[in-house]
């Protein structure tokens, strides 16, 4: 919405807002004066001259409501002479009638000729018999007696200043005296310092229960003079408060100015559209019917609020609608622009009261440019923005809406369409189907306007006539049959309706099936089972290469069963797939049978372990281990896992021999042959002493020992050895045994010296027989 000023003058009378102290504002003032008493501009007014016995009374015909709260403001000038008198005084009372009482030390005031009457008076001038006090003050009356005696001195005098004694200064004092109805408290504060507080039902008590009053100053000089004025810096009563403007959106209001003399500061809330909300006075640009409140801050730190309202008028038209024609697109056609009258017009009370102007642009009419004529027969182009102005004969303000144009193709074309879907078992030939999903397909213009609306049928008849639509085509359930789209274009309210319809065929195909299969392993192999449904290909989809299952697979890896149906593209699928793990099986070593004598260390294997049983069963045994007695040892090796177990198995016999048990040789003795120390020895004796008449066993005989353990060398003729004192060794094994398993027996041999026999001499005897 976009308001504007007309460009007709409208002249808003301002009084000013409350703030504003000009001469103007305060021409609302009606004085009366009497004695010397008179006006020197600017707000300004002298009470007496610097005469003696001179005396002076200025009166306002500005009625005061005490009902209300009222401040008045004003600066106060008592003089230059110091030492001079008498004072001035601040009256209410009853008529606006301009009296003055007595002079000299009564101020005017004292004997006023009207009642009821209540002064605030600013003596500056000691007289004893009144009981004045020695200092320049401040004090209430009332009935124009002004002796601090009596019960007329409502309040009892103070100090006027709280910084000096002597308020003959040549100086303006600020003066401000401030009545709240509500508290009933009359406040007097002299240069920014409270001074009375006064707190009485003034309107009964004073003026018996009438609240209008008027107020004057008096004052009054005698035997001692000073030139003694006032100035007025405000007054809330006079009816200079701001007045509520009028002004259109995105206009201004300029006129509006709350100085005052002697504020400090001043903000005006809400900022929103203040051009600088901290000076007096700024330019306001509402968007929104607006109150803006100025706050005031004075010299003395007291703040004054007043507010002013700005008000959008609310020109009640309602949009414009776009307007629509059949054409081509690319093209321009002609629409009448006048059919948005009576639709903007719809809410105003009196729509004779407005007028309707069209425009191309914002520019042709902020520049005051002639409106579009005629507005009946107007030649525009697709997507073209229209400009409605609405005009209101009494309001200064008027409202701008647009509007499109738009050109459109009114045919509607659709096109067959069929749609497969697969049924998965157990098949009962109806699948859902979401009807709207096909509607791009099938409708020709590309994209599709947004404008589209579709329905859905189980007849032709009932497409054409819009009866009986599919209530549910989001899920409709249905098995291979024709149901029909009807496609209608809203957009266009020209002309017969724009709509088409057209068959959607709908085709339930079954969905083959297939179990999951668990995952297989196998040694070394796995042949795959014949599928009753599908193939097996080594990618998803059917991709990869089919599986013939009847070579077995080698390799581990996924194996995929992929069955299809129908004709493509219109196919139904099903998949499944399970992992092949192909264990290598084992091959162990093949050893061969072996004998030992006394153990047998089993030797490091490159494949499998030892055990004492077949099958991996027994005891395990590792390699290096001593094998004592004979027995059959297996190497078994397994790859695979729980359920399948590839494995392999050897065995051999360790044969563990002993040595024999023999007993120990006699030494064997002989007489030298000659004298050279050697003798013959028959070994064999020895030999059936060791064996001890065991059987099965084969001894030889051996001249050194490491001889007889290996078996090697052995004394060819044991019956006839010829040797020195010595020893020679018997080996002893089990006949028929080759692992040299031996009993190795020393024999002792002992060569005895054949005696010398030693040459005998002749002996000579003689026979004693003869």
């Amino acid at each position: 919405m976009i308001f504007h000023k007309k460009n007709i003058e409208f002249r808003i009378s301002l009084l000013g807002i409350f703030l504003i102290f000009s001469v103007s504002a305060f021409a609302q003032l009606t004085p009366s004066f009497i004695g010397s008493a008179t006006s020197t501009g600017t707000n300004c007014y002298t009470i007496t001259t610097n005469t003696q016995s001179n005396s002076g009374a200025a009166w306002y015909n500005n009625p005061i409501d005490l009902s209300q709260d009222f401040d008045i403001v004003f600066d106060a000038f008592f003089g230059a002479n110091a030492g001079g008198a008498d004072g001035m005084a601040f009256i209410l009372k009853s008529t606006a009638n301009p009296v003055l009482g007595a002079v000299g030390g009564q101020l005017g005031y004292g004997n006023l000729p009207e009642s009821p009457s209540m002064a605030i008076e600013f003596d500056t001038y000691t007289n004893s018999n009144w009981g004045d006090p020695a200092y320049d003050h401040i004090a209430i009356h009332k009935a124009g007696n002004v002796s601090h005696l009596t019960s007329d001195n409502l309040v009892a005098p103070v100090q006027a200043s709280t910084t000096s004694t002597n308020i003959k200064d040549n100086q303006q004092h600020e003066v401000k005296i401030l009545w709240r109805a509500a508290t009933h408290t009359l406040t007097v504060v002299f240069d920014c310092q409270v001074r009375i507080v006064y707190d009485n039902q003034i309107i009964i008590s004073v003026f018996g229960g009438y609240p209008t009053v008027y107020f004057g100053f008096t004052g009054s000089t005698g035997a001692l003079s000073n030139q003694q004025s006032v100035c007025f810096k405000y007054l809330s009563f006079l009816p200079t408060s701001l007045q509520d403007q009028t002004v259109c959106e995105g206009e201004s209001i300029s006129n509006v100015d709350g100085t005052i003399q002697g504020a400090v500061s001043y903000l005006w809330t809400p900022t929103t559209g203040v051009s600088n909300p901290a000076i007096a006075n700024p330019v306001f640009t509402p968007m929104v019917t607006t109150t803006y409140t100025l706050t005031v801050t004075d010299n003395c730190g007291q703040t004054y609020v007043r507010d002013f309202t700005a008000t959008i008028p609310d020109v009640e038209v309602a949009d414009p609608e776009d307007l629509a024609v059949c054409g081509d697109p690319a093209q321009t056609a002609s629409f009448n622009l006048q059919l948005n009258d009576p639709i903007m017009k719809a809410p105003l009370a009196d729509p004779g009261e407005y007028d309707i102007e069209y425009y191309e642009s914002m520019d042709q009419i902020n520049d005051g440019d002639p409106m579009i004529f005629p507005s009946n027969n107007y030649t525009g182009y697709n997507g073209q923005i229209i400009y409605a102005k609405a005009v209101g004969f009494s309001t200064p303000c008027y409202v701008v809406r647009p509007f499109q144009l738009i050109i459109n193709d009114c045919s509607v074309e659709l096109q067959p369409y069929a749609v497969h879907a697969c049924e998965p078992a157990p098949y009962d030939g109806e699948v859902i189907f979401d009807l709207t999903s096909y509607t791009d397909e099938m409708t020709v213009a590309n994209p599709v306007p947004a404008s589209y609306v579709y329905s859905f049928y189980n007849t032709q008849a009932d497409a054409n006539t819009q009866t009986n639509p599919i209530t549910n085509p989001t899920t409709y359930s249905g098995p291979t049959e024709t149901v029909w789209v009807r496609c209608d274009d809203p957009s266009v309210t020209i002309g017969p309706p724009a709509f088409d319809v057209e068959a959607l065929s709908l085709v339930v195909d079954p969905q083959p099936v297939l179990a999951p299969i668990a995952d297989q392993s196998g040694c070394d192999s796995y042949t795959l089972t014949q599928p009753t449904v599908g193939n097996y290909y080594t990618g998803p989809g059917g991709t990869g290469t089919q599986l013939d299952p009847l070579i077995p697979l080698t390799t581990s890896q996924t194996v995929y069963v992929y069955a299809v149906s129908g004709t493509a593209p219109d196919t139904c699928t099903d998949e499944t797939s399970f992992n092949v793990t192909i264990y290598t099986s084992p091959t162990v070593e093949q050893k061969a049978d072996v004998e030992a004598c006394d153990s047998y260390q089993l030797p490091a294997l490159t494949t499998g372990n030892y055990y004492t049983g077949a099958g991996g069963t027994g005891t395990q045994l590792n390699a290096g281990d001593f094998i004592t007695t004979s027995q059959t040892i297996y190497i078994y090796a397994v790859t695979g896992d729980a359920t399948t177990v590839c494995s392999d198995e050897s065995d051999f016999v360790v044969t563990i021999n002993s040595a024999p048990t023999v007993s120990p040789a006699t030494p064997l003795e002989e007489c030298a042959d000659n004298f050279d120390g050697y003798a013959y020895f028959d070994l064999t004796p020895a030999g059936v002493e060791i064996l001890n008449g065991q059987s099965g066993l084969t001894i030889t005989y051996h001249s050194t020992q490491a001889a007889a353990e290996f078996g090697v060398n052995p004394i060819t003729d044991p019956t006839n050895y010829h040797s020195i004192l010595g020893t020679v060794y018997a080996s002893v094994v089990q006949t028929g045994t080759t692992t040299n398993c031996r009993s190795v027996v020393p024999i002792q041999l002992i060569v005895h010296p054949r005696p010398a026999i030693p040459v005998m001499t002749a002996y000579e005897l003689c026979d004693d027989d003869t």
